[in-house]
């Protein structure tokens, strides 16, 4: 079992260096005392939910200090992310974290796609083009060409390239609605939603469970 720390990254009544600051800190304690990872969610936009628009970055930083400890994304948008751009991103805090990046991702909230300007009706069609996108950029020595619904890529090769190979461990995240399309192109591991009831997170953990071989990525 592995037992690790998560914050949503609010900050009523205090300003948003003080909570980075103290972010920071937490990660470096989990650290010191033996925690395995460190998650937090990506947001955009203020409001007093997070400030925490850049999760891989942040692990970027704590990485300096925190030397054992991995780091979950707690949830990256995929629908609000071009895949290459994404995958780079990726490999980039791969490499600077020494390999210690497990990328949790999903739909995204609503809200946040809405925002955004995104449709939040085509999410689960998104999430599944990125996944897809995702694992076949890791797994490419070169993309001539990648067409999607929604992106498209071209004369591509990932650098630098990911420090885990195949490719960091990637997480689904989603609620028991999220159906199992969502689920097939992440590694065998789930993420229960926070705030849901206990039978939509046991429906949610049921339908990962049950899921044949062939659902999840090589």
């Amino acid at each position: 079992m592995k037992i690790g720390l998560f914050t949503e990254f609010s900050y009523p009544g205090k300003s948003q260096q003080q909570t980075y600051a103290e972010v920071l800190e937490q990660i470096a304690l989990a650290d010191e005392l033996g925690y395995d990872f460190f998650s937090t969610t990506e947001s955009y936009g203020e409001d007093q939910f997070s400030c925490s628009p850049f999760p891989l970055g942040l692990y970027v930083a704590a990485a300096q200090r925190a030397k054992r400890i991995r780091f979950l994304t707690g949830i990256v948008s995929a629908p609000a992310h071009h895949p290459a751009i994404l995958a780079s991103e990726i490999a980039a805090a791969d490499l600077l974290t020494e390999g210690r990046i497990m990328l949790g991702i999903g739909r995204g909230h609503p809200w946040v796609l809405n925002r955004l300007g995104l449709n939040p009706g085509e999410s689960t069609a998104r999430f599944e083009e990125s996944l897809r996108m995702l694992v076949e950029i890791f797994k490419s020595d070169y993309i001539e060409s990648l067409e999607g619904q929604f992106w498209q890529i071209r004369d591509f090769k990932l650098s630098p390239p990911v420090t885990q190979r195949p490719h960091p461990p990637n997480l689904h995240c989603g609620s028991d609605d999220a159906g199992e399309r969502d689920i097939r192109w992440s590694d065998r591991a789930w993420i229960g939603p926070a705030g849901v009831s206990w039978h939509s997170f046991r429906t949610g953990a049921g339908a990962h469970r049950n899921l044949p071989q062939e659902y999840f990525s090589p």
